[in-house]
C-alpha cells in the first residue's frame, strides 16, 4: 500500500523502469534458450509490473476525492483504513498531527508501521480527526469445531506433505510455554485460524474444495510467488505462501527504518556486512538484521532452498538450504541481497529459489549475476582469479580440483569453504560437473548454520510476544531439532 506522494513517486518510478524491462525482454533475441524460462521471465516482470500498477492506480482513487466509504473485514485492516481514510480526504500528515495536537513526524512514524505502536483509543482518536463513522457487524464464531484429520488429509491430497502439516501448521497440546493445555476444540479452531491467515480464505471453503477447484491455481499464480500452478508446483506454491505469511510477521516486529538502498558494488556490500572482518555466517546475519532485513532459517525439506521479499517495502531474506554448512548458507544470504538490491525500493517483490530449478533459471541473468556478486564479496574481489588459478592447477582433472582448491585458497587466504562452493558452481555453470559433493567435503565443521541463523533470530525477536496465529506458527517453524546421532545438535532434516 502506497501511504504518501514520496512512495507514490518511487512506486510510479519502479513501474516505469518495469516496464521498460518487459518491453526490453519481448525485444530481445532469445534464440537458444529455454522457451519455458523465457516465458517464465516474462510472466514475473509482468507480474511485478501490474503489482506496481495496482498500487498506483489505488492511490490515484484514493487520492480523487471521490470515495464515500472505505470498508474492512477484520479489526486488524482498521490501521490501513485510517491510512486510506486521511489520503482520501486530502489531508496530509501535518493537517492531521494538527488536528491531533502531535508532530507529523508521529503520523508518520504510526503509520510505517500500521499504527502498530499506537493504543486503540489512539485509532479512536485518529478517526474522530478524520472525522469517520463507522457500521460494524460481527459475525459470532460457528459451534462446531473443523477436523484437524480430514482437513489434513485434504490438504495432503493436494500434494501438501503431511509431516510438514502436523508440525508446522498444527498446533501442540500443551500450548505455548506456562499456558495451559490446549483442548482438542481449542488446537482445531487455532489450526483452522493459521490456514486462514496463510490463504486469507475462510478454512471451510479450503477444506470443501476438490484439488482441481481454480481458486486452488489463483492461488498458486499469485503476484507474490512467480510460480505456476501445475500440480507439481502447487506444493512449492504452498510451501511459500506459508514462508511469505512468516516473513511478513517477522517484517512487522521490525521497528527501524526499511532499508533503502543496499549497494550493488562489491565492495560497499562487503564493507557493510563485515567491516574490515572475514566473512562469517553470524556476523553477515546480524548485521543484515541491523540493516532492518529480517531472516528466517527454515529447515523443511522440499519446495525451495531460499527465498527474497519486499513486504510493504521492507526486504526480508529465507534461508532453507539443504547444504548445512556455513559457508554455503552465507553464499545463499549474500545471493538474496543481491537481488533485493537489484529490485531497489518498491512496495512489493520476491525472489524464491526453487528446488529442481531449470537450467534456463538456474543460469538465468539474474541468478547468474547474484552469485558473481556473492563470490566478489566474499572471496574479496577475486572469485573470477581464484576460480582460473584452481583451473590451471588442476590442469583440467576433476580429481585434482579438490587439492588445488586447498592449495590456492591457502595462498590466497580465502576460505577454502567459500572457494570450494564458487568451484562448485562454476564447474556446474561450465561443464554440467557436479562437484557440490566434493566441495562440502572441505566445509569446516562449524555449528550448523541453522542454529546459528536461529538463535540471531531469537535473540532479535520475543515470539512469545508476536500474536497468534503468526506467533505459534514462528514458533513452531525455528523450533529447536536434534541432528539423529549427533550429540549436543541441535537440528534435524
Amino acid at each position: 500500500m502506497i501511504k504518501n506522494e514520496r512512495e507514490y513517486k518511487v512506486t510510479k518510478a519502479a513501474a516505469a523502469r518495469f516496464r521498460d524491462s518487459l518491453a526490453a525482454h519481448r525485444a530481445a533475441d532469445h534464440t537458444g534458450r529455454d522457451p519455458v524460462s523465457v516465458q517464465a521471465e516474462a510472466s514475473a516482470i509482468q507480474a511485478q509490473l501490474e503489482d506496481l500498477e495496482a498500487a498506483v492506480a489505488d492511490y490515484d482513487r484514493l487520492a480523487s476525492g471521490g470515495i464515500e466509504a472505505l470498508e474492512v473485514n477484520r479489526v486488524e485492516d482498521l490501521p490501513k483504513l485510517l491510512i486510506q481514510a486521511r489520503i482520501a480526504s486530502g489531508l496530509t500528515h501535518e493537517k492531521l498531527a494538527e488536528r491531533l495536537g502531535v508532530k507529523p513526524q508521529q503520523i508518520q512514524r504510526w503509520e510505517e508501521d500500521d499504527y502498530q505502536t499506537a493504543s486503540f483509543w489512539r485509532l479512536i482518536e485518529v478517526a474522530e480527526a478524520l472525522g469517520l463513522s463507522f457500521s460494524i457487524t460481527a459475525s459470532l464464531p460457528q459451534p462446531s469445531a473443523p477436523s484437524i484429520p480430514v482437513a489434513v488429509d485434504k490438504l495432503k491430497g493436494v500434494g501438501i506433505d503431511k509431516g510438514f502439516l502436523t508440525s508446522r501448521l498444527v498446533p501442540p497440546a500443551d500450548g505455548p510455554a506456562g499456558g495451559a493445555e490446549r483442548s482438542t476444540h481449542e488446537c482445531a479452531q487455532l489450526f483452522a485460524s493459521r490456514v486462514e491467515a496463510i490463504f486469507g480464505k475462510p478454512f471451510q471453503d479450503l477444506v470443501a474444495m476438490n484439488d482441481d477447484d481454480p481458486w486452488w491455481g489463483r492461488a498458486v499464480a499469485n503476484a507474490r510467488y512467480k510460480l505456476g500452478a501445475t500440480a507439481k508446483e502447487k506444493p512449492v506454491a504452498f510451501y511459500s505462501a506459508y514462508a511469505h505469511f512468516l516473513a511478513s510477521a517477522l517484517c512487522r516486529t521490525m521497528r527501524g527504518p526499511v532499508d533503502r538502498d543496499l549497494p550493488l558494488d562489491w565492495r560497499a556490500m562487503r564493507t557493510l556486512l563485515f567491516r574490515d572482518g572475514r566473512p562469517d555466517l553470524a556476523t553477515a546475519v546480524r548485521r543484515t538484521w541491523e540493516l532492518g532485513i529480517p531472516v528466517l532459517p527454515l529447515c523443511d525439506k522440499g519446495a525451495f532452498h531460499g527465498a527474497c521479499w519486499r513486504i510493504d517495502w521492507r526486504g526480508a531474506v529465507v534461508l532453507k538450504q539443504p547444504m548445512q554448512t556455513a559457508s554455503r548458507w552465507l553464499f545463499d544470504l549474500v545471493h538474496e541481497l543481491h537481488h533485493l538490491a537489484e529490485a531497489g525500493p518498491c512496495q512489493e517483490f520476491a525472489a524464491i529459489e526453487a528446488e529442481g530449478t531449470s537450467d534456463g533459471r538456474r543460469l538465468a541473468d539474474e541468478e547468474l549475476r547474484a552469485h558473481a556478486f556473492a563470490a566478489d564479496v566474499l572471496l574479496n574481489g577475486k572469485a573470477d582469479v581464484l576460480y582460473g588459478l584452481v583451473s590451471r592447477e588442476a590442469k583440467g582433472r576433476i580429481a585434482w580440483v579438490k587439492g588445488a582448491v586447498q592449495k590456492i585458497a591457502a595462498a590466497e587466504g580465502v576460505g577454502v569453504g567459500l572457494l570450494a562452493n564458487h568451484v562448485a558452481f562454476r564447474l556446474c555453470q561450465e561443464t554440467g560437473e557436479n562437484w557440490w559433493g566434493a566441495a562440502k567435503n572441505l566445509q569446516a565443521d562449524d555449528a550448523p548454520p541453522y542454529d546459528t541463523v536461529r538463535q540471531i533470530l531469537l535473540q532479535a525477536v520475543d515470539l512469545n510476544a508476536v500474536e497468534e496465529p503468526a506467533g505459534g506458527l514462528l514458533r513452531q517453524a525455528v523450533a529447536p531439532l536434534v541432528v539423529p546421532g549427533r550429540a549436543g545438535a541441535d537440528r534435524v532434516h
